[in-house]
């Protein structure tokens, strides 16, 4: 699944996206000699005053950061993680490659090899799934009945270290990214989005199309699909560039256990975070009026800025703000801006 969305105010000059939910670090607790208490991690995130859940922030040997949340009231249990490489990663031949990676993982694991066993388990037990691949990073997600957490995360942590990427699939897989783009290439809002790709500088790979199709998606003279698929996962599945979320019914304790037994499998392979050389945009990319004749009714105005990485400001969210002035429309607010 490829997630739309128009982001505003955003650095493309580091390709960095500020995430729904950011993940704190802190020390692994395996090392009992060497850690803070759980109180003392807990300390470690702010939570409102009206919140009754517990937090605790880990980080694992292999160095993937975990947030649990222990909330004793639900009835389901989720995790989710992130892999921090997106569109913007994969190679100029293959546009498309990591949301097609995305759809290959759920085609079974070398433990779990049933194609269709994951899907049928998560809704065996009340659950649901979904995925989406953007352009700085990848998302993983799945929330089961309670009593089925611990075998859901089994499954479901093997898609990050031991996916079988079974090449008899991947026409299958080709075809399922192909009808994602025929059916939403029409739509106003990622027709818009493209148009990133032809206004701002030809070098940066926001340039590329990055949904991918069955024009994208296949063999080239130099590499096959299959080898080009089984190397990015190779490459960028790795702990330390990967962070984590669970939320559960279960102690703290307990979560931990669960976090250290299932996800510490996950290979750290040392990858250094990508970055990107090429800046967003050259000074002829700038300045520039735009005029779009939309498929349906849609009458707006958008301006989008250029501007240096800040998501380390995450936590005062700068840019919401900045947007939220801009387009504030209250009349107590019009007056004083007037």
């Amino acid at each position: 699944m490829k997630l739309i969305g128009l982001l505003h105010g955003l650095s493309w000059n580091t390709a960095c996206l500020l995430t729904a939910s950011l993940l704190l670090s802190s020390c692994s607790l395996k090392n009992a000699t060497s850690i803070a208490s759980l109180t003392d991690q807990q300390s470690r995130i702010i939570k409102s005053v009206n919140d009754n859940r517990q937090y605790a922030s880990i980080t694992l040997p292999n160095e993937l950061e975990v947030v649990l949340v222990s909330d004793p009231s639900i009835d389901k249990s989720a995790v989710a993680l992130s892999v921090g490489v997106g569109s913007f990663q994969e190679p100029d031949a293959f546009p498309g490659l990591a949301h097609y990676l995305e759809h290959m993982l759920f085609m079974g694991t070398k433990s779990y090899p049933e194609v269709n066993g994951y899907s049928e388990f998560v809704s065996r037990n009340g659950g649901l799934q979904n995925a989406y691949t953007e352009l700085d990073h990848t998302n993983y997600m799945v929330a089961v009945n309670n009593d089925a957490f611990e075998q859901v995360l089994s499954r479901f942590s093997g898609f990050f270290y031991d996916a079988n990427l079974d090449p008899k699939y991947a026409d299958k897989e080709r075809h399922a990214v192909h009808s994602e783009w025929s059916m939403k290439s029409p739509n106003d809002w990622v027709i818009l989005e493209q148009l990133n790709g032809l206004t701002l500088n030809s070098a940066h790979p926001i340039a590329r199309f990055n949904w991918g199709n069955l024009g994208s998606l296949t063999n080239r003279k130099n590499q096959s699909l299959q080898s080009a698929l089984q190397q990015f996962y190779d490459t960028y599945y790795s702990a330390n560039l990967m962070k984590a979320s669970m939320i559960s019914h279960l102690p703290i304790e307990q979560m931990e256990i669960l976090a250290q037994r299932y996800f510490t499998q996950i290979p750290n392979k040392k990858v250094v975070k990508p970055k990107l050389a090429a800046p967003a945009a050259k000074a002829s990319d700038v300045k520039k009026i735009v005029h779009y004749a939309p498929q349906t009714d849609m009458r707006q105005i958008q301006i989008k800025f250029v501007m240096e990485n800040n998501s380390a400001q995450f936590a005062v969210n700068p840019n919401g703000y900045v947007e939220y002035l801009l387009s504030n429309e209250m009349p107590w607010y019009l007056s004083c801006r007037a």
